[in-house]
């Protein structure tokens, strides 16, 4: 089962990311990255902290970008 972890971005770089999302291999994993910095833009910084803080939430959030990307090699 893949693990993922994240890194808050430091103060004194620019980017439009609060935080970057890592794989148990330490790659930048960019889907989970976008949906943070995504619903971070809709509800509460904490709100979104605390989902990400939750036991299965990362993995639920991972078989769902994966069933989009297969939904969009159908209809592409």
């Amino acid at each position: 089962m893949a693990s993922f972890f994240h890194v808050n971005c430091p103060e004194e770089v620019s980017s439009k990311y609060r935080l970057i999302v890592f794989d148990d291999s330490k790659e930048a994993f960019i889907p989970l990255t976008e949906y943070y910095h995504d619903q971070v833009n809709r509800i509460s910084e904490s709100s979104v902290d605390r989902l990400f803080k939750r036991p299965g939430t990362v993995l639920l959030l991972v078989k769902v970008q994966k069933s989009l990307q297969g939904q969009k090699g159908l209809v592409g």
